[in-house]
């Protein structure tokens, strides 16, 4: 039986009494109790340390002593924040260089978003720590207490200002000025280095010494120094990370029974300016939480991918970092849009759906973002109940979900997805360059379409750092779409990965740039020409891209056509229009590795038509590399398949867990196929309690299912 964290399968929801009448506070813990939620999440933002210490020294504990009575009393568990995001007012008072600032040298304005104090201010830390010892000594050896969260959605503040097409940059006041000099004496050593690192001919600054340097305010798009920029935001995902594990030493200190973690998110594009860094974030902690929202700007209907490539990612954050992978705010109700919002009107479909997902990618973890609505929120906010506390049709989707939980905990609670044998790479660096170059969103749909190609067709897919490229890997296939940032390191990493037998592919400008942001002489660079087979003469934006297989078939490419001479002995899969190579194999070591010179990758979402074609060209190479789907669906029509259902296959004990979520306005039926499942199963359906039985056949289990549009199932396959 694997061990979980908590020994429990946590469901609950975020609560924050004081924006309720007292008299129902009792009621609503009642209901939560009887829809089997299990945790309340409070004192993190919504009311927190700003509402609970008014006057410095004379904290109110009141509302928060009530319900953790009430906790106890009804059997939940409480998760309780930190509350260092937002800190009293009367720190202002105190200090008055307390604010971030922007790099306009604007001071962050208090009462908007939560992060506007510097976290390297050391008053602010000297009253943060006062204030966790107060929670420490008052709550930490309370019986309801089950973990403590550390700040919330830590960074920089995430909403962008005046109306601007992102979020600001900061902090440039002078604590985080004498941190990144440190940093940078730390990596470089002395003066000399940095001024040949941060070489850059528009201005050509050379420092005599490390008070003159001071951090970078324009972006590479801005003509500023791309080593500049990647030292700058790389010092800020240190020092973000820094302060979350000062907290949390602060808390073991005191409390090592207690878990403890922070909770972040993925994919929104504004983590490099906030500061986080998930695969740093992921060690702070006994467990990383991820907060998802997916009908935001529709995302889940218009990219049907989301809903996984987001789980995947902090699932494999998390699994990198060995430590649990929570989700401690999850949509709740209709949310965001001020007049004009929401864009989706969430339901209970939604919610069992989006359960069913969570449960599938291994969350032990899931609160709902909230229980109940906030009047003094009208930015569209739904939650489980109404404003009176009324259950809406969420809270009984939600009291489905939890009542089937409760019923097969032990299945679910040591339920694990089965082991990914492909990995996306994913690195900071490259994303933080790509940033700061403006082509992030470029890059995500690189990373969207070889993602989509692959789950699209029941493969499981994981996500990779470099500090993740060790040789006890459990890959054999890595990807590398938009990696135009590889340093040398990771270079040769990826050749002894290919050396030892396995597959690398890689897309059009890879490794273009090093460590420092500057272009390699050989393109592909660190090392990887070799390993491919290929060296670039040129590139070039190009509005219309074919590929011709050998095979006779057509694939669309996309943005970029990259020229290439191909090394002796590499062999030619596909040509472009004008005849030159665009898709090359080379054998190196034990492995192969194969390179595609133009975004064979995000072609299969910007051309959706022509995606077809694409997967089979996916499936193509890891059939060469040996690789089976985990899930294989067949009926009607292909494409509606691939997209609209969700399959995922999950080992708990002797038995196995099918998870499927149908992302359609249809109905839709058709048969499952699970490689490798060889024996006949009983099938069990988790909701309906309906008996089935699935026939071993050519080496496969295979079921008919038929699902309800936008619904889901979850099964049991036992022998």
């Amino acid at each position: 039986m694997t061990q979980t964290l908590l020994g429990f399968f946590a469901t609950g929801s975020s609560y924050y009494p004081p924006h309720h009448a007292e008299g129902d506070w009792e009621r609503d813990v009642r209901r939560m109790a009887e829809a089997g939620l299990k945790v309340i999440r409070t004192a993190e933002l919504l009311a927190t340390w700003d509402r609970i210490e008014m006057r410095r020294g004379q904290p109110d504990w009141s509302w928060l002593d009530r319900i953790f009575e009430l906790a106890g009393q009804y059997g939940l568990k409480i998760i309780l924040g930190t509350g260092s995001c937002n800190p009293p007012i009367w720190l202002t008072e105190m200090y008055q260089d307390l604010q971030i600032v922007s790099r306009d040298s604007v001071p962050y304005p208090t009462a908007t978003m939560w992060g506007w104090a510097c976290k390297e201010h050391a008053g602010y830390r000297a009253e943060v720590e006062r204030y966790l010892t107060l929670l420490l000594e008052r709550y930490g050896q309370h019986p309801a207490l089950l973990a403590w969260q550390i700040d919330n959605e830590p960074g920089f503040p995430l909403v962008p200002r005046n109306n601007q097409p992102t979020i600001d940059h900061y902090c440039y006041c002078e604590q985080h000025a004498r941190g990144f000099r440190k940093w940078l004496r730390a990596k470089y050593g002395n003066i000399s280095a940095l001024n040949q690192a941060w070489a850059w001919d528009p201005t050509h600054h050379q420092y005599y010494d490390w008070h003159l340097v001071s951090p970078p305010r324009s972006m590479p798009t801005e003509w500023g120094g791309v080593t500049h920029w990647l030292d700058w935001r790389t010092y800020q995902y240190d020092a973000l990370a820094e302060f979350l594990r000062w907290q949390n030493n602060l808390i073991k200190a005191r409390d090592n029974k207690h878990p403890t973690y922070t909770n972040i998110f993925c994919w929104s594009g504004q983590e490099m300016l906030m500061g986080m860094d998930g695969w740093r974030l992921a060690r702070v902690g006994d467990a990383i939480g991820y907060d998802i929202y997916p009908t935001i700007n529709r995302r889940c209907f218009t990219q049907p991918e989301y809903v996984s490539m987001y789980l995947d990612t902090a699932a494999s954050q998390a699994r990198q970092a060995g430590v649990e992978f929570w989700l401690p705010e999850i949509e709740s109700g209709p949310l965001l849009g001020w007049a004009l919002g929401p864009d989706h009107n969430t339901n209970g479909l939604d919610v069992k759906r989006f359960n069913l997902e969570f449960i599938a990618h291994g969350a032990k973890l899931i609160l709902y973002q909230g229980y109940r609505e906030w009047n003094c929120i009208p930015l569209h906010w739904g939650a489980l109940v109404d404003f009176h506390g009324v259950p809406t049709q969420r809270y009984h989707a939600a009291a489905e979900v939890n009542r089937v939980i409760a019923d097969n905990e032990s299945l679910i609670l040591n339920a694990r997805p089965l082991a990914a044998r492909i990995a996306i790479l994913d690195d900071p660096a490259n994303h933080t360059v790509l940033v700061g170059m403006g082509a992030y969103d470029h890059m995500v749909l690189c990373v969207r379409g070889c993602y989509q190609a692959f789950w699209s067709q029941g493969y499981r897919v994981d996500f990779v750092s470099p500090a993740g490229l060790a040789a006890d890997i459990p890959y054999d296939v890595i990807c590398l779409p938009f990696a135009m940032l590889i340093t040398a390191d990771t270079g040769q990493r990826l050749r002894e990965f290919v050396e030892r037998g396995r597959t690398l592919i890689a897309f059009a400008k890879c490794a273009m740039l090093d460590d420092k942001g500057w272009s390699w002489n050989d393109r592909p660079g660190a090392g990887l020409a070799e390993v491919f087979g290929v060296m670039e003469t040129s590139i070039e934006r190009q509005d219309r891209i074919e590929l011709r297989m050998n095979t006779g078939e057509t694939l669309p490419g996309y943005w970029h056509k990259q020229n290439l001479v191909v090394s002796h002995g590499a062999e030619v899969l596909a040509t472009f229009a004008d005849g030159s190579p665009a898709m090359v194999s080379c054998q190196f070591g034990r492995g192969r590795a194969i390179y595609i010179a133009t975004h064979l990758d995000a072609a299969t979402v910007v051309l959706p038509k022509r995606a077809g074609a694409v997967r089979s060209v996916f499936r193509q190479f890891m059939n060469t590399a040996g690789i089976k789907p985990i899930v294989e669906l067949a009926g009607g029509d292909p494409d509606a398949l691939a997209l609209g259902v969700a399959p995922h296959l999950l080992v708990s004990g002797d038995s196995h867990m099918f998870v499927a979520v149908n992302n359609s306005p249809n109905e839709i039926s058709f048969a499952a196929r699970l490689p490798g499942l060889t024996a006949q199963r009983t099938v069990r359906d988790l909701f309906s309690g309906h008996i089935m039985t699935a026939h071993a056949d050519s080496g496969a289990l295979t079921f008919d299912l038929t699902l309800r549009a936008w619904d889901g199932t979850m099964l049991e396959l036992h022998e």
